[in-house]
């Protein structure tokens, strides 16, 4: 199939130039195809993807339609056109969206609601919305500023048309900049980007987003070229129309887009910074390293090491917060008909206060809180805010839905050896919808231990906690 034009074919007056038959070749009006699929020329917009990566320039040769329309109010007439109204290139590039956004959702987000939010949003955010806006810009500004007698520019020779003298159309009729022609530009622009950030970035998420010069280099590299290379094909299409002159501003922003990437370079790391707001996701998201999360604490860790012993450790403080034996006798809150579902267990230990726990809540990107759990040796989260410690306001969770719990337990290492700690651990109160560690379902009233940056979440809810242990250094001191 060749896709461009290099010499018209005669059809008498009204000639169709084109790779592909017009759809409006009827009297009646020329209406979309957007649901017709066995006419759309999909084996065009592989060939074109294709060749949008190895070689633009043949994607933007100008074809130029002559196609016969008939209007109720008005005679036959013949109109020119550089606008195929075949949605193809359109239904593949979503179809490819589609399926990066499945493959991003699963990544980042785990569970099914968050994962069908994302995909829409590539799909009628990212690459449609995002299209029209950009064609609709082209639209309104282009024409004027570089079209024939464009204000505040240096008139040019007129470059001679495809299929007419000096740029005009077949009968030297002057032409118009088409808004369908815009948006054919716009998304054909937007597949190298999918190519690189939504492709590209996340096969090599892992190795971009490290703390190393390699990984920020290679990282900002990444957006640079998809930026770059939409404006290359962003400026191809429109230097193909023969009727708009100095094109070549179109290319301007690749000199910003080059500065502000050498700027970069110092330390801003783009992927980490845009990834989470491009995803709505946090599994992506830039925590706090587990030193770095007990910088500036009054704790061994800070401390600079020597060889003295060093002043005793602190005694733990005495916790005056509810034991939950009277509840254990009466079963039910005082002045209320609540029932408690949780009373800690004999082994209850609180942390010493030299080895803080802590718990970040997010949503979405936003850290909504931040929790030292060391304050009492059990925390409640559920929809019943007379009892709850940590109150859960999403539908889905139980009114008393699950509890962390210190808990000093007994274990044998590896020379059989019994040592004894206190550390953290779930517990779920047979909750409807379910407590979730790390996206996996825990099972209902057994106790499981939480480590280093494992992540809670309460039945539907899009809030994420994430827990953050004494670092080893700590425990040892």
């Amino acid at each position: 199939m060749n896709p461009h034009i290099s010499i018209p074919r005669q059809h008498g007056s009204n000639a169709n130039f084109g790779g592909t038959t017009p759809t409006a070749r009827s009297n009646g009006l020329r209406m979309p195809r957007l649901l017709k699929f066995p006419q759309m020329d999909f084996e065009m917009a592989v060939w074109e993807m294709t060749h949008l990566i190895i070689a633009p320039k043949k994607v933007f040769r100008s074809i130029y339609y002559h196609v016969l329309t008939s209007w109720p109010w008005a005679p036959t007439e013949t109109k020119n056109t550089y606008h195929l109204a075949d949605p193809s290139f359109t239904y593949l590039l979503s179809s490819f969206q589609l399926l990066t956004g499945i493959a991003w959702g699963i990544a980042t987000q785990g569970y099914v609601g968050p994962t069908l939010r994302l995909t829409l949003m590539f799909i009628f955010v990212h690459f449609l919305l995002s299209s029209l806006v950009i064609a609709t810009l082209a639209y309104l500004l282009i024409g004027r500023l570089l079209g024939p007698g464009g204000k505040g520019l240096p008139p040019r020779m007129r470059r001679r048309g495809l299929f007419g003298e000096e740029g005009g159309g077949r009968d030297g009729e002057a032409e118009d900049l088409e808004f369908g022609y815009c948006f054919d530009v716009a998304i054909r622009a937007f597949f190298p980007v999918w190519i690189c950030l939504y492709v590209g970035q996340f096969v090599l998420w892992y190795l971009i987003r490290g703390d190393h010069w390699v990984s920020l280099f290679l990282g900002n590299t990444l957006y640079l070229v998809a930026f770059s290379y939409y404006v290359v094909i962003f400026f191809l299409g429109y230097n193909a129309l023969p009727f708009l002159q100095h094109t070549e501003l179109l290319l301007g922003p690749i000199i910003l887009y080059t500065v502000l990437w050498a700027a970069s370079l110092f330390g801003f790391n783009i992927p980490k910074h845009v990834a989470p707001w491009m995803t709505l996701g946090r599994s992506i998201r830039p925590l706090p390293s587990q030193n770095d999360a007990y910088k500036g604490t009054s704790t061994a860790l800070d401390k600079p090491s020597s060889t003295s012993p060093g002043p005793a450790p602190e005694k733990q403080k005495p916790n005056y917060a509810p034991s939950g034996l009277l509840a254990a006798e009466t079963n039910t809150v005082a002045n209320t008909s609540i029932v408690l579902k949780y009373h800690e267990p004999p082994e209850t230990r609180l942390p010493p206060s030299s080895q803080p726990y802590l718990l970040y809540i997010f949503k979405a990107s936003d850290l909504l809180s931040k929790l030292t759990l060391n304050e009492r040796s059990c925390w409640l989260f559920g929809r019943e805010r007379i009892v709850a410690d940590v109150p859960v306001e999403h539908p889905s969770a139980s009114k008393q839905h699950a509890v962390l719990q210190f808990r000093h337990v007994v274990k044998k290492d590896e020379f059989g050896d019994k040592r004894g700690g206190v550390g953290l651990y779930l517990l779920d109160l047979d909750s409807a919808n379910g407590s979730f560690l790390n996206g996996e379902r825990v099972e209902g009233r057994r106790y499981v231990e939480v480590r280093h940056g494992d992540v809670l979440r309460w039945g539907e809810s899009s809030r994420e906690y994430v827990v953050l242990v004494p670092p080893k250094e700590m425990v040892a001191k």
